[in-house]
């Protein structure tokens, strides 16, 4: 996750999507009901802005600064090691 990260994050704003990505992939993904998962996109609007003095939807590109604007949006973030076919070493980005 992040730590794999480090000589691939360009900006704060990438931190923060790279951040957002893997709470989605760690917590996220594991919820089983639409309340559980639009509470945590709630937690993770509240977190940026109190923590990192940010806006998440402007952060992930949202229009809306709605729990499920922001839930739709966060579905479009991923980072991987494999986005460069044959990249020694392996850069894990966007």
């Amino acid at each position: 996750g992040i730590t794999r990260a480090t000589n691939t994050v360009e900006d704060p704003a990438m931190m923060l999507r790279l951040w957002c990505h893997e709470s989605l992939r760690v917590f996220y993904d594991r919820l089983t009901d639409d309340e559980d998962r639009d509470t945590m996109t709630g937690w993770l609007i509240q977190l940026t802005e109190s923590h990192f003095r940010e806006k998440l939807p402007r952060i992930i590109g949202s229009e809306a600064n709605d729990v499920n604007s922001v839930k739709d949006k966060m579905r479009y973030l991923m980072f991987a090691d494999y986005m460069v076919p044959g990249q020694d070493p392996k850069l894990y980005t966007e």
